[in-house]
Parts: structure tokens; sequence; C-alpha cells
């Protein structure tokens, strides 16, 4: 280890990034490493392959383990890390190269100020401007959903989505921040990675979530739904290869439950319908639009609430709302009015959330078989 470069923060999240574009071969685990002699070598770095090229023309990040190693090195910004961190902390590219994990990255990206966001998460700067400390709450939120989702953004910085397995799980998080002691931003880090969703397919699926359980008057403050849930109908089985290769997955599903006056309330389903993969124009056949018919209407007939969200809806804020309102009703929620002022808030909020210029969506995926704010 005592020769060992250890990248870390927003460069640790591009070489993430850049693993889940297929750019990298898969990132292997590593054991906790004790604080000791730690010499950063940036020539292991740039001698380890193709991976010096997508950190050129940024500062490269690198995590110190003692004082000792934390000298200068141009280009470079040298972060010290003080005591043990946890098993789970790096991830190892080869050749002597450690990377921060996902849950290190998440706390780290907690640790920084604003102006480092603007190489990994440009959007950052729109939500803390327009909202202030919430706003970079969700930012932060909106990374969780990245490592704990089936997508990653480009590291090239054009927007582009890669599709993969996720790099980490809420869990996994949430065990590694437990055995942390008093380390900065580690209640940030929990405030952001309670307020995630537990899974998400998009960025677009990620921003929808976030404005369905924000506070009102910003967002619309319902409980959090679990996601990309399977629906099994009657007669189908999770442990039938046949059933689960034709399983569909739902968006945001809200269980049943009993409410405070006695009354049970259905299972409530909403299905976010993208112009990239549910449409005609995505190259959906006749046969399957009349099979997405099909599986509604069996899903609406076996007891359970639907509804579906479509791209237009994420463009126009009243058609949103309108969906909400019918949401809330399956919920058996009791929106209140919004002021003049918090309407132009709230419309702000999903503008910047739901602006389609940030994300481009490319490939398939293909979901694995079925067997909050404070």
């Amino acid at each position: 280890m005592n020769n060992s470069l250890i990248i870390s923060h927003q460069s640790a999240l591009l070489v993430h990034r850049a693993v889940g574009a297929r750019m990298l071969e898969p990132l292997s685990c590593q054991e906790g490493i004790p604080v000791g002699q730690h010499t950063c070598r940036v020539t292991d770095f740039l001698d380890s392959g193709n991976i010096s090229g997508l950190l050129e023309c940024r500062p490269l990040h690198l995590l110190a383990l003692s004082q000792n190693s934390a000298h200068s090195i141009k280009g470079c910004t040298i972060h010290k890390a003080t005591g043990r961190l946890p098993t789970g902390s790096f991830r190892s590219l080869g050749s002597h190269v450690l990377v921060s994990s996902p849950a290190l990255v998440l706390l780290q990206m907690c640790q920084s100020s604003l102006t480092s966001f603007d190489s990994a998460m440009p959007w950052a700067s729109n939500l803390f401007e327009g909202f202030g400390e919430f706003g970079m709450l969700v930012a932060l939120a909106e990374l969780c959903g990245e490592l704990c989702g089936y997508y990653s953004l480009a590291p090239d910085g054009t927007g582009s989505i890669g599709r993969h397995r996720p790099f980490t799980t809420k869990h996994e998080i949430q065990r590694y921040l437990s055995e942390m002691v008093r380390a900065k931003g580690l209640k940030l880090s929990r405030r952001a990675l309670a307020a995630a969703p537990p899974l998400s397919a998009s960025p677009r699926e990620t921003a929808i979530f976030l404005v369905m359980t924000a506070p009102w008057p910003l967002g619309y403050g319902f409980e959090a739904p679990s996601t990309n849930e399977p629906i099994l109908l009657k007669g189908q089985s999770s442990e039938s290869d046949e059933d689960c290769a034709t399983i569909r997955f739902s968006d945001y599903m809200w269980a049943s439950k009993t409410l405070r006056n006695g009354r049970r309330r259905r299972c409530v389903t909403l299905e976010y319908d993208s112009d990239e993969f549910h449409t005609a124009s995505a190259g959906l056949t006749d046969q399957h639009l009349k099979d997405q018919a099909e599986r509604r209407d069996a899903i609406e007939a076996a007891g359970n609430g639907y509804l579906r969200l479509t791209t237009d809806h994420t463009r126009d804020f009243e058609m949103f709302e309108h969906k909400m309102c019918q949401l809330a009703r399956l919920l058996r929620v009791d929106l209140p009015q919004r002021s003049d002022d918090e309407k132009r808030l709230a419309m702000n909020f999903q503008q910047v959330l739901f602006d389609s210029t940030r994300f481009k969506s490319v490939g398939n995926l293909v979901l694995p078989s079925a067997s909050v704010f404070d």
C-alpha cells in the first residue's frame, strides 16, 4: 500500500462513471487501509492505463492518508484523511491505484464546497442558487440516486447516460456511514441518502421521485414509494423463469395500508413512460403498445390504483400538478393550496429538476428478474 495512489472526491466519481460507461474494467474491492506512511505517485497513476485521459483537463483529487504524504503535486488537489477509514473505503484500479468507493465518494462530495462540484455536478449550482441548502441536499440526493441506480452520467460531460448495474445500494452506504465517527459531512450524507430513491432507472425517474417526496410547497410531500418493484399478477410466480422474463416493474409503488380512519388504502403504482422508451417513435410496434395497455388493464383489474406519467407531464407544470392531484386522491392525501409565490417556487423547482438539457438517454436498460427529507 505504501506506494499506492488514492483517487478521491469528484475525480473518483468520474472514474466510477467511466466504469459505468465501460471505458474501464470494473473496479475490484479493497479492504480498509490503516493510517501510515503513504506516498502519492502520479507516475503510477499515469502509467496505469487509459484513465489518465479522463482527467487531464481537470484538477486531479487525491487522498493522503498521512500528513507525510500530503505534499504538493502540480495539477493535483491533496485531501488529508485522519484515523482509520472503514472496510470498503476503496476499490482497486490496478497498478497500485486505489479509488474511493461509492459510499466514500458520497461522503467526500458532502465535504466539498459548491465550487468543486462544477466538473461532476454542474447543475448543483442552479439548485443551490435557487433553493439554498435545501437545493444542495436535493443535488446530493440525485448523486445518491446515480450511485445506487441503473445508470450513470458519462464522464466526458456531454450529459449522456450509461446503463449498468448499480455501483452500490442505499443499505451498503448506510452501513458504511454507520461505521464513521465524527466525520465532516456525515450528517449531510445521511440526509441525502434518506432523501434518495431506493433504486432508479434514469435521472428523470430520480427527479420525479425527489419532486414527489420533497416537502410542500416545493414538492408534494408524499411518503417515499418503493421503486422498480416487480408487479406479480394472479397466477404469476417469481420462481418461474417464463414469468420473470415478461414481468413488469413498477417505477413507483405505494403499498396498501390501513389509514387512521380505519379504511384500507389499496396499492398504488405510478409509471413513467418516457418518449425515449415507451412510444412508437422509440421503436415500439402496435403490438408492444397493445401489450402495455393490456398490462395496465390487468394491474387495475387486480385492484391496484394505476397512473401514468409521460414526458409531456414533466414539461408542463399544470399537467404535472393535475397528475399529482390524481395521485393524492389515490393515496388518500389532501393537498393544500399554494399561494402565488409558493406556486412560482414550485414551478422553478420542477423546471430545474426536469430540465431535459441536462441528460441524454443512451441505450436500453434491462432490469433484473424478480427472484426523507427532514
